[in-house]
């Protein structure tokens, strides 16, 4: 399926399109000017994987964004932008979680992997992920929510009975007791959630739908427990 990804939670805005072909077409912002923002940005993005994969706008099928949780600027930017798109080219739409994303791209390398996004306050967003033994599926282990620092240690070391060793770290920034080590940005995170959209099913376009989705702020239930995040 011919499919355009978005992600605007983080410092970087990501793009990608997948063509008839099968082959991804990827662009992000780290080389733009300072100062300008994602909403100045995206469309450039957009026309640029477009031209790249060599496909028309009319010839998408799908549309995938990253739900967050993240930066609540970029989250209302990329939501404006591509609900826009699917009710102009009546084109299914659904939301990934950006942190599920961060952590697809590091699942190769470790079985665990903790996704990290600043959110202020001396909080973080956190989510913890396993790979599926044989397949690219991800388990969510810990769903997205926001923590602190001891409390995501705690999460990683008593919840679950890992050490920070056996856990990959991706993020853009990280508590400084889990900054001890390495730490991996994340990368090609439109490509990730088109990967991760391919294990979805796409209903057809309902404008019932689109009209209720929404970013994962999560401010809203930041004082939620994990265990009532995973009821």
């Amino acid at each position: 399926m011919i499919c355009l990804a978005i992600d605007t939670s983080g410092p970087l805005a990501s793009v990608a399109v997948i063509n008839s072909f099968g082959k991804i077409f990827e662009q992000d912002n780290a080389d733009r000017l300072p100062g300008l923002s994602h909403s100045e940005d995206l469309v450039r993005l957009v026309q640029a994987s477009l031209t790249l994969s060599e496909v028309k706008p009319s010839e998408l099928e799908q549309l995938v964004i990253g739900s967050g949780p993240g930066s609540f600027t970029g989250l209302r930017i990329s939501y404006s932008f591509v609900k826009g798109l699917s009710l102009a080219l009546n084109l299914p739409l659904i939301g990934v979680s950006s942190l599920k994303a961060y952590a697809f791209s590091q699942l190769e390398h470790a079985e665990y992997v903790a996704s990290l996004s600043d959110a202020r306050r001396g909080q973080f967003f956190y989510g913890l992920y396993r790979r599926c033994v044989g397949s690219t599926a991800i388990e969510v282990v810990t769903p997205p929510c926001i923590l602190n620092e001891d409390e995501i240690v705690s999460d990683i070391e008593i919840n679950n009975g890992l050490s920070l060793e056996q856990v990959s770290i991706v993020g853009y920034q990280a508590p400084d007791r889990v900054s001890r080590f390495e730490i991996c940005q994340p990368s090609q995170i439109a490509t990730a959630l088109i990967r991760l959209g391919e294990q979805t099913n796409f209903g057809p376009f309902e404008l019932g739908y689109l009209s209720d989705m929404e970013p994962d702020y999560l401010r809203g239930i930041n004082a939620k427990t994990i265990e009532e995040r995973r009821g």
